[in-house]
């Protein structure tokens, strides 16, 4: 993490500028319909899970299987950047977005018709995949269409586009959840109608973004040359796994504090979400001005201030405000990752590079409830934001130490 090209290194203009203002908003409607699709994953299933656990048998089994119904998509998420990149570089860009997307609207539907627990469980997990590939289509897109600020700015439209959508899908759900609670299945078809003709309207990559026939290395060969790309990845592990403290253990802390009103803690979840809202829309459009570098040193200092502040929260503003800072952290981080992550990968394996890049923000999101019990079980539920805060400002302040002393001396 010490020298990088800043992430408007790129010259040249952006060749999406080159469409028409109806072409470029249907590319950008594609670019953000990966994210969009990914809001459902988390947002569609929290306001009925309870029906949901009586649908699939009751008791504690009933409940497993639910909470197994929400989270199992993550794992097709997951997997999907494996071989996402490998199907955009074989078949085309437009027929796998185009796929996924038929493949997320009819899976994701089908639960508002599915009894059968293990197919239920199927189609879950077949519709984490298309997420995924979505996903993986719309930074590969990213990645081609745009150069320098450009993309840094739609990487930030890309990570806003998803925090507004799960606000927007989780008031929606709840909604139609009222009238038939298995209403918030059909979101996903919803979701397929509205982006299938930016979609369909998808043209072919530019030719800059295009390696020439017969030059395209075999897939354990991209593979390899992903290796610039490695501390960009660990990077987002690190991160994803911080991520989960905020998003699970906070809930707990509030309840140990008599905060378990669930409109409460809903509304300091939405302060979190605006936050990464408008950090990443607004980062987007100075991100030029710093190294990704420097960038994420940015972003662990904000993530271990708000440990700081969420580990000695007693009300509820507080509690907010910690989950604000971190949203501000989040929001920069992911911008900043995406864009890291294409500017490191050769441009013939970005699709590669930004399918591996989800992988590990997923994996990371998984290993965290690993990751972070030992250091509960050490430090306690409040203790471990202190701990963890420590860490990061130890590791920030070695890898600065490090810096430094790699500077080159100057000639005598």
């Amino acid at each position: 993490m010490h020298h990088v090209d800043p992430q408007g290194a790129e010259s040249g203009p952006s060749p999406a500028r080159a469409l028409s203002p109806a072409r470029r908003g249907m590319l950008i409607a594609a670019i953000l319909s990966g994210n969009a699709a990914a809001a459902l994953l988390y947002d569609a299933l929290p306001p009925i899970l309870a029906d949901l656990a009586k649908l699939l048998g009751g008791g504690i089994r009933g409940q497993f299987l639910a909470q197994l119904a929400s989270t199992l998509p993550m794992l097709g998420v997951m997997l999907s950047g494996l071989f996402s990149g490998l199907l955009i570089a074989t078949i085309g860009i437009r027929p796998v977005q185009l796929g996924a997307l038929a493949l997320f609207a009819s899976f994701g539907t089908a639960g508002a018709f599915i009894d059968q627990p293990m197919l239920l469980l199927g189609s879950r997990f077949v519709m984490g995949c298309a997420i995924g590939t979505m996903i993986t289509c719309g930074t590969t897109l990213i990645a081609a269409w745009f150069t320098g600020k450009d993309r840094a700015r739609m990487n930030g439209w890309l990570v806003s586009a998803g925090a507004i959508a799960a606000i927007g899908f989780l008031f929606i759900a709840g909604q139609v959840a009222s009238l038939w609670w298995r209403a918030p299945f059909l979101l996903h078809g919803l979701v397929g109608i509205l982006f299938l003709l930016p979609i369909l309207m998808l043209r072919p990559l530019p030719a800059a973004a295009v390696p020439p026939i017969g030059t395209q290395p075999g897939h354990i060969a991209r593979l390899r040359r992903l290796a610039p790309v490695t501390p960009v990845y660990l990077i987002a592990l690190a991160l994803f796994v911080l991520m989960l403290l905020f998003n699970v253990q906070t809930t707990f802390l509030m309840s140990d504090v008599g905060i378990t009103s669930h409109a409460r803690i809903a509304l300091v979840f939405m302060v979190n979400a605006a936050a990464v809202t408008l950090a990443s829309f607004g980062f987007g459009y100075v991100a030029n001005r710093l190294t990704p570098a420097n960038a994420m040193r940015i972003v662990f200092l904000l993530v271990a201030g708000s440990m700081l502040i969420v580990g000695s929260a007693q009300a509820q503003w507080q509690f907010a405000l910690g989950l604000g800072i971190s949203g501000v952290g989040v929001g920069i981080g992911l911008t900043t990752l995406w864009t890291w992550t294409m500017q490191r990968a050769p441009r013939d394996v970005v699709p590669h590079a930004v399918g591996l890049m989800m992988t590990c923000m997923y994996l990371g999101g998984a290993a965290s409830p690993f990751v972070l019990a030992p250091v509960r079980a050490l430090f306690g539920l409040r203790g471990q934001y202190f701990a963890l805060a420590a860490l990061i400002f130890i590791v920030l302040l070695l890898l600065t130490i490090a810096g430094r002393g790699e500077r080159p001396k100057p000639a005598t």
